[in-house]
């Protein structure tokens, strides 16, 4: 049986790839046939020549709301025109797509040409084994917006190693700040203020696929006239952020209600010639990252140096203090969420009911205990806690050191936003996530102008 994919023009390259390839950047706006195309490609792939996938996304319980069920369908529509052939020989369910086999060993996956796995298994943040992928022909993975750590990018990349195997990337357009837009693409100003357009950056390997709902000659009438009500200041659904970056691709320099503005990047050479007081932060996390980090500041500057984003028990926090050198010198603001009792333990020193005497005699640093401070959360003006140290963080010009630690700051930056309105006016309010380094940062600009 011969299947011929029929491609719309711009994914033919994706059969005809360059030998050098390792990574294929499909990129663009909505409408432009990156989940079709993608999905027709790896479904072929695993069929006609036995290739394995794994598609990834950041959180593997989105995996399903998006390109599985494009991968369902395209196998649908295959196994129909060979009359039901291919599902005697193939299985698609519950997200993956397998060979029928009689199974020889206790791997999940044995047989499995598409399966799923997560860059985190769930929202509490539990990273994934990246480093077990194994025997893998193609990564795709979804949404790259979404995935803030590019640490885990590399690792994935470095993973994905069978002859003529390459990681694929099916996204919309991220903003101009996040690593993969920086790393992949230079921006050009458009005529609209703050959006921009992508300019693919010459690198060896890479192939980059840019589409949106033009280059796409199946989509429907109605469809078209929808994306384009987006930009049409005289029909009700005007949305121009929305049209400009999901609709036509630009990239923008923020999230519609983005709360900060104005920030830059400093290199750790500039950092260290600084010499204005120092002091430090801890926004806890058990699930969610725990944010530790160094500020420096001084008048209307602040300059924040990440430290630390991944969960840790208070009790593990305290040892990371030890090995990193703290000691009783160095001022730590933290967040009273923990508990007088503990922040008390933290000032006075631990003894053998909160450490094994292994523990204690490691990091001697423990009995001694460190110099914090709970930030008391208490509102000014008559506004709450969040709203004052949202406002006081705005009347500094705060800089980010850069490298992967500051990278984490950097996209809570340019992701947390307000709340919106039913009409898309922010309303005052933060959405209560991407936040744990602004949150920890914030604790030192609040204790240093209250």
């Amino acid at each position: 049986m011969i299947i011929k994919p029929n491609p719309t023009d711009k994914f033919k390259i994706l059969y005809d790839l360059p030998k050098d390839t390792w990574l294929v950047i499909n990129i663009g706006g909505r409408g432009g046939g990156k989940s079709h195309e993608s999905s027709k490609y790896i479904t072929l792939k695993a069929i006609c020549e036995g290739k394995r996938t794994i598609v990834m996304r950041d959180e593997k319980s989105k995996i399903d709301e998006s390109i599985l069920n494009e991968v369902k369908k395209r196998f649908g529509e295959i196994n129909d025109k060979s009359n039901g052939y291919i599902s005697s020989i193939y299985d698609m369910q519950e997200g993956v797509l397998k060979k029928r086999i009689v199974k020889k060993t206790n791997d999940p996956n044995e047989g499995s040409l598409v399966f799923t796995m997560g860059f985190r298994s769930s929202t509490t943040g539990k990273v994934a084994h990246l480093k077990s992928i194994s025997d893998i022909d193609i990564a795709l993975i979804e949404e790259i917006e979404d995935l803030n750590d590019e640490d885990k990018f590399n690792t994935l990349a470095d993973s994905v190693r069978n002859e003529g195997s390459f990681v694929m990337v099916n996204s919309n357009v991220p903003t101009k700040d996040h690593w993969f837009i920086r790393r992949y693409f230079n921006i050009n100003p458009s005529e609209h203020d703050g959006y921009y357009y992508i300019e693919p950056k010459n690198i060896e390997g890479v192939v980059y696929i840019i589409t949106s709902y033009p280059d796409n000659p199946y989509l429907q009438p109605k469809t078209i006239a929808k994306y384009e009500s987006y930009g049409d200041p005289n029909h009700a659904n005007y949305n121009p952020h929305y049209y400009l970056t999901q609709i036509l691709g630009l990239c923008s320099s923020g999230i519609k209600g983005q709360i900060f503005t104005g920030w830059n990047r400093i290199s750790i050479e500039e950092y260290n010639r600084i010499e204005y007081n120092k002091y430090y932060y801890i926004d806890w996390g058990g699930t969610d990252p725990c944010a530790i980090g160094e500020v420096k500041a001084h008048n209307n500057q602040l300059i924040i140096k990440p430290l630390h984003y991944e969960p840790k028990r208070f009790n593990d926090v305290m040892i990371w203090l030890c090995e990193q050198g703290f000691t009783s010198k160095e001022t730590i603001i933290v967040d009273s969420a923990i508990g007088e009792y503990m922040i008390s333990k933290m000032r006075n020193g631990f003894n053998e009911s909160d450490f094994d005497i292994y523990t204690l005699e490691k990091y001697p640093q423990l009995r001694r205990g460190f110099t914090a401070m709970g930030v008391v959360k208490k509102g000014l003006n008559g506004k709450g806690f969040i709203e004052t140290r949202i406002e006081i963080m705005k009347g500094y010009n705060v800089s980010v050191v850069e490298g992967t630690e500051g990278d984490h700051l950097w996209n809570e930056y340019t992701q947390y936003v307000w709340m919106l309105d039913k009409d898309g006016k922010p309303t005052g309010q933060p959405i209560d996530k991407n936040n744990h380094h602004i949150d920890g940062s914030s604790y030192v600009a609040y204790a240093l102008k209250t």
